[in-house]
């Protein structure tokens, strides 16, 4: 057996595995590049347009997550729920939100800091306040699953996902909105802020583009070393006569 050919071939299929390789994350970073362009593009067609009010659940069906809304009804009578948000760090506080007209969401209705809430000591009691109230936010699709995150603990949530809240709240519809103002209830004990604004799903664009170009060039830088090293040998391979 040639070992020597043998090594050969082995070198070269593992630079044209680095090779594929290379080209596959410059392509996905193009695709994360085109998906911030069109998430950038969407928030913007929702700046300075009028909040629409929504008093059903048939008509969340069809609102963009960017688009302001007015919610009217009531909480339901049950403990609230805590959301950790690492930016900025931090609980979110979600409870079941009724409609006016049927349906139920979760609405984040405040944060508290980390500094100064802990929900390990938080009172196990359910709001009292059921008072019919007008709420302004904006509304996210939850995400099928998300995975790589600590499970829940009793009211203590590290990651929300529809298979997770569905087993929690079976007739809340799989939407978060998170409102623009805190809504405290007596019973806090504690004064909220206002919910953070909801992540943007991927980086800046300039970030995904800037990614993109990196990979795509050690893609070429290591073609053209491959090429380099083929020519090169042949020069330098004695010719039979």
């Amino acid at each position: 057996m040639d070992w020597a050919a043998l090594t050969r071939l082995i070198g070269w299929a593992a630079l044209a595995a680095c090779f594929v390789i290379l080209c596959g994350l410059a392509f996905w970073q193009a695709q994360r590049y085109q998906e911030a362009r069109g998430w950038e593009a969407a928030r913007a067609a929702y700046e300075g347009q009028s909040a629409r009010r929504v008093s059903q659940l048939s008509e969340l069906a069809d609102a963009a997550p960017h688009e302001s809304l007015i919610l009217g009804g009531r909480f339901l009578p049950q403990a609230t729920h805590y959301i950790w948000t690492p930016s900025p760090p931090g609980w979110l506080w979600m409870n079941p939100f009724r409609l006016e007209r049927g349906g139920m969401v979760l609405v984040v209705r405040g944060f508290a800091a980390a500094s100064v809430f802990d929900p390990q000591r938080a009172d196990a009691g359910a709001p009292a306040s059921t008072d019919i109230l007008t709420l302004a936010g904006r509304m996210r699709a939850l995400p099928r699953r998300v995975r790589f995150a600590p499970r829940r603990e009793g009211r203590i949530w590290y990651a929300l996902d529809r298979e997770e809240a569905g087993q929690v709240f079976p007739k809340a519809a799989p939407y978060l909105v998170r409102t623009e103002k805190a809504h405290a209830l007596a019973e806090d004990g504690l004064a909220l802020m206002p919910p953070p604004p909801a992540p943007a799903p991927t980086l800046p664009p300039p970030r995904h583009l800037g990614y993109a170009l990196t990979w795509a060039l050690l893609a070429l830088a290591l073609a053209g070393v491959s090429f380099y090293a083929m020519v090169g040998r042949r020069d330098q391979t004695p010719q039979k006569t």
